[in-house]
């Protein structure tokens, strides 16, 4: 008897409805996962009320719907149509917090406005000159970077959060290794749906199980309404240029890490090396969800690295099925209640279902470097950048002297990739290289 084999969706194919709704649902599981701290942080620093508080999650979430719809789908000169999620970003979190404190919570919204003007055009304008400072080769070093970053926040989360009481305890590691296991049987022997939606079957045996254990507590859904509408600068609104100044330089940050990411997706979900049109269409698409975030009450928003591995993981990589997580986040914009519910996820369900999902960023940028045909000039730029990046990500204290800017442009993700593009400049070329280089560039401007 013939079997019709269960099938993984590519980038331009849709999947029926009863399939598509769970498969956007782990992204938004995953998404929700990296960003309700953030609202949380800011606002509690600055003496916002839980109102406020839920407002600013509220129009977190609404946001990263909008600009995922836009990235994914795409409309004219804006989204690269890749499957990319966007969201507000822990970068700015520290800086929305040191401006406010000086000029006022205004104060960053503004800057953050600025910026993301900024960030829009520059992508409209000047992407072309991306192609050539950032080559395949840097970006497989950052993609690396990110991956081997990320895990380290995935052990902290199976370790049940920094600011847990029960940090590290047994209890936290069991479940996050039940769900780890759930992952890896599900990748390895199941097939078609269940092993797309992998990730979301170990999210919901995880938290059924950490349920059990009385690690979930339902009480604050009583705080939350049903239906409520996001509101536009509900803060206010005003312009400092220290304030400015200091966003240009995360904002910089900021935009080596989505180039990084849509590297990874276009490799990831296209099997080819990121076009001068994923970027510019990205990069637009990036910035106007940033002035909408500003708009908005949150902070410039970025890729989201964990969703991108999650498609490396799965195998579905339908830009359909995360525009759809996009509409999902949306609805719960203007449902509370119910974003306050999926927040329930335990920390260490989602370290041990995103342990895999991080890894295999960093796997998929090491077989992007192996892909390439690596000269001595290559080797020397892989191993700066990667020494730099994820040396001073090892020894954080080395720069705990210095303005946080310092530490921000050199630590990780963004000393690795800066690096790389500082060597891709000043390293001489080989010859036979820099020829084809050049004839890459003519038939891209064809």
């Amino acid at each position: 008897m013939n079997h019709k084999a269960p099938r993984t969706y590519e980038l331009n194919e849709k999947p029926p409805v009863p399939e598509l709704i769970p498969l956007c649902l782990q992204h938004v599981l995953l998404f929700l996962a990296s960003t309700l701290a953030i609202p949380l942080i800011i606002g509690s620093s600055l003496g916002f009320s839980s109102a406020e508080i839920t407002l600013m999650l509220q129009c977190s979430i609404f946001i990263a719907g909008v600009g995922t719809i836009l990235q994914s789908l795409g409309v004219g000169p804006v989204g690269n149509r890749l499957p990319i999620i966007l969201g507000a970003t822990f970068t700015f979190v520290t800086p929305a917090i040191a401006i406010s404190q000086a000029y006022g919570f205004p104060a960053f919204i503004g800057a953050s406005l600025v910026c993301g003007v900024a960030v829009a055009l520059f992508g409209a304008v000047s992407v072309k000159f991306i192609r050539k400072v950032f080559p395949p080769v840097a970006m497989g070093c950052v993609i690396m970077v990110i991956g081997l970053t990320l895990v380290s926040v995935a052990v902290g989360y199976c370790a049940g959060g920094s600011d847990s009481p029960t940090y590290g305890s047994l209890q936290n590691y069991g479940v996050a290794l039940f769900t780890l296991v759930i992952v890896i049987v599900l990748n390895a022997w199941g097939k078609g749906f269940v092993k797309g939606a992998s990730v979301l079957i170990a999210l919901i045996a995880g938290f059924l199980l950490s349920a059990a254990l009385g690690m979930v507590d339902f009480s604050s859904l009583n705080e939350s309404s049903w239906f409520s509408l996001p509101q536009p600068l509900h803060f206010g609104i005003s312009f400092k240029l220290p304030a400015i100044i200091i966003m240009a330089l995360l904002t910089l940050v900021n935009l080596v890490e989505f180039l990084g990411d849509t590297s990874t997706v276009a490799f990831i979900a296209a099997n080819r090396v990121a076009t001068k049109e994923d970027l510019s269409r990205g990069v637009v698409c990036d910035g106007v969800a940033s002035i909408l975030g500003a708009l908005f009450n949150s902070t410039p928003t970025i890729s989201y690295s964990g969703n991108i591995g999650l498609i490396g993981v799965t195998g579905v990589k339908s830009r359909y099925v995360v525009a759809a997580a996009g509409g999902f986040m949306v609805v719960l914009g203007f449902i509370p209640k119910l974003a306050a519910f999926l927040s329930l996820i335990p920390t260490p369900v989602i370290g041990g279902a995103t342990l895999v999902v991080f890894g295999s960023i960093a796997a998929n940028g090491l077989k992007m470097l192996g892909q390439q045909q690596l000269s001595e000039r290559d080797m020397l730029l892989i191993a700066v950048s990667l020494a730099i990046g994820l040396g001073f990500s090892a020894t954080p204290t080395a720069l705990a002297n210095y303005p946080f800017y310092v530490s921000a442009l050199i630590n990780g993700i963004p000393g690795t990739a800066f690096s790389a593009i500082l060597l891709n400049l000043i390293l001489p070329k080989d010859k036979a290289v820099s020829a084809a280089s050049e004839e890459d560039t003519q038939v891209e401007s064809k």
